[in-house]
């Protein structure tokens, strides 16, 4: 029996896009180079066909467009066929074709998208968005599919940092990333038990790996997407490359690239990771960025929708890496609740004293945004950032908190208040940056914000025999001068009482709380507050679900509000 191979299915494919009224023919030579497709309107897209396995649709995409741009065509289309399309005997493709089930990578002018059908409803799909886009000619970019592309790249990446990720001079300087290396270990810990506990030590160095390729990626994603969008800026662009063909000096052009914004996004390019890739295998860095560049430049991630593009960076690292981050991810559904039950006012000031990726940061400007008066948007940005601040004790959270909040709006450039340290410390010494003796001082000098109208956070619930011996000599004493936390409490007790200390009257605190705030374990903490006149304003239990990702204990959303009077 003769096998059906792509070519077998061109005649086909176009069957089903002629009877659109698109032009279609195959293999055309266009300077030694034969697409497999050639599609005609009053555009033109070059396609690729395929029947293999899903991995193959991006090179194929990335085919489509490499012929495409050396014709100045715009438009791209890729269409993936299961390998089982060559059990079909070619006498039966007449009747089934239609009905063949197919993936395909759309990016075109019109339609940016994964779309999994049948052949006739792909291209259905397909013509009915060139039909929407002749009205509007504002191009559609599916969120998702664009979260997809840029999840691949962070794992191709985290590949090679892998297998060179122990190596010393390389180990050393991927630490510096994530900060505080000990606690960030016993947090990781902390949310598998002692499942996690067992597979941590063989796991972790893997994890490191993770993080580094998920901050690199996306600081090529968050520079395309400025160079883009901030045209009065004048950045400019990712540079044009072969993605087959990398120029070997790519690292040095991002790296110059990165340096001429680092001044006005310092907390999110300031993690340099370029020195550490190119103690790797650099051409293979090279090739994998070179298909994320041209990968970018096809997927135009800067024409997502507003209220989703500043959500693209925390969607974007892998679910795997993720689940071990638990610790620095409130989930979004309860940050937006949180947020909406605490703040009723648009111009509170907002402090997250352990805000990791800061979704809680970011709820709450979108939810100070909705209550905001009519302004020039770019105008009610720096307003709005002006009037939140956030400290996390790991520089990865710090970087990923600021890229969150910086992109709410990319078109004007404005550094968030995230700050690297331990949040309980820096509430009671009330500057990130500074020793205990040196912030007395800054204090006198009234430069210190210690006026927030709220304190919204989801602290740890590590228990504090647990990190109390990891802590500093300083970090133990500050702890130990604490006096109104007692028992055997979780470390969420001491972020309960410093916020205390910059919290106005009348103002309040919103928490992810742990089962502990109600029993015998946070007695202390509750005769605290009680004390210091706070009323509970709202408390929320979840019969489904925990609030935080990857929660190993029950938690609950409390608002208290300080200041209330009782009858």
């Amino acid at each position: 029996m003769t096998k059906i191979t792509e070519r077998t299915l061109y005649p086909y494919i176009c069957k089903i896009f002629e009877e659109y009224d698109w032009k279609c023919e195959t293999e055309i030579s266009i300077e030694r180079e034969f697409p497999d497709l050639i599609i005609k309107k009053e555009e033109t897209v070059f396609g690729e066909v395929k029947i293999d396995t899903e991995r193959k649709l991006i090179d194929a995409i990335l085919d489509a467009h490499d012929k495409a741009k050396k014709k100045g065509v715009a438009n791209t289309i890729a269409i993936l066929f299961p390998r089982d399309v060559r059990s079909i005997h070619p006498n039966e493709l007449d009747r089934v074709y239609r009905n063949l089930e197919v993936k395909c990578l759309i990016l075109t002018k019109w339609l940016s998208d994964r779309i999994e059908g049948t052949l006739e409803e792909v291209v259905q799909i397909f013509d009915k968005k060139y039909q929407e886009w002749q009205v509007i000619k504002i191009p559609k970019v599916d969120y998702s599919f664009v979260v997809d592309v840029v999840r691949e790249f962070v794992r191709d990446l985290a590949v090679i940092l892998r297998r060179h990720i122990t190596k010393e001079p390389i180990y050393d300087s991927a630490l510096a990333i994530i900060g505080r290396f000990d606690l960030f270990k016993l947090f990781v810990e902390e949310l598998g038990g002692e499942r996690v506990e067992r597979e941590i030590e063989e796991e972790f160095n893997l994890l490191i790996a993770d993080i580094a390729s998920y901050i690199f990626v996306n600081q090529i994603l968050f520079y395309h997407i400025i160079s883009e969008k901030s045209e009065k800026l004048d950045y400019p662009k990712l540079p044009e490359v072969d993605p087959l063909n990398p120029p070997e000096d790519l690292l040095n052009i991002l790296e110059k690239l990165f340096e001429n914004v680092s001044e006005k996004y310092s907390k999110i390019f300031g993690l340099n990771l370029i020195p550490i890739l190119y103690k790797t295998e650099k051409d293979r860095v090279n090739l994998c960025i070179a298909k994320l560049i041209e990968a970018l430049k096809i997927l135009k991630p800067q024409h997502i929708e507003e209220d989703l593009l500043g959500r693209l960076y925390s969607e974007t690292i892998p679910p795997e890496t993720r689940k071990n981050l638990g610790a620095f991810y409130t989930k979004p559904e309860a940050a937006k609740l949180l947020a909406n039950l605490a703040i009723d006012r648009w111009e509170v000031k907002v402090l997250d004293p352990a805000c990791g990726s800061g979704t809680l940061l970011v709820e709450s400007y979108l939810r100070k945004k909705k209550l905001a008066p009519k302004m020039d948007k770019h105008e009610l940005h720096k307003k709005l950032l002006e009037q939140i601040y956030g400290i996390d004790i790991m520089h990865f959270a710090f970087h990923m908190a600021s890229i969150n909040l910086a992109s709410q709006d990319l078109e004007v450039p404005v550094e968030p208040n995230i700050m690297v340290g331990d949040g309980i410390s820096k509430i009671v010494q009330s500057n990130p940056q500074l020793t205990l003796e040196e912030w007395f001082e800054e204090v006198s000098k009234g430069i210190i914000p210690k006026d927030f109208d709220l304190v919204i956070m989801n602290p740890p619930f590590t228990r504090r025999e647990r990190f109390i011996n990891l802590l500093r000599e300083e970090e133990k004493e500050l702890l130990r001068s604490m006096e109104d936390v007692r028992g055997r409490v979780g470390y969420w007790a001491y972020f309960v009482v410093a916020s205390d200390k910059v919290l106005k009257d009348n103002g309040n605190i919103a928490l992810v709380a742990p089962e502990g705030f109600f029993n015998w374990e946070g007695e202390s903490i509750r005769l605290f507050l009680l004390n210091k006149g706070y009323g509970i304003k709202y408390i929320v239990k979840s019969h489904l679900e925990f609030f935080s990702e990857q929660a190993a204990f029950r938690d609950y959303l409390v608002v208290l509000e300080k200041g209330i009077e009782y009858d």
